[in-house]
């Protein structure tokens, strides 16, 4: 279940110009968007570039 949440932010930042997401996923940081952008994890206070 908790994978088809994750696949729903990275659609949503996909859509919208929001670049920064609240989830508590250690390894959110895997997720890419097209063209390598990453997604930032607000609460890991680390931005993966």
């Amino acid at each position: 279940m908790t994978d088809f949440i994750d696949a729903a932010f990275v659609i949503a930042v996909e859509k919208t110009v929001i670049r920064g997401i609240i989830n508590i996923d250690s390894i959110f940081y895997i997720y890419h968007l097209p063209g390598k952008e990453n997604i930032f994890n607000i609460f890991s206070g680390k931005d993966y570039a």
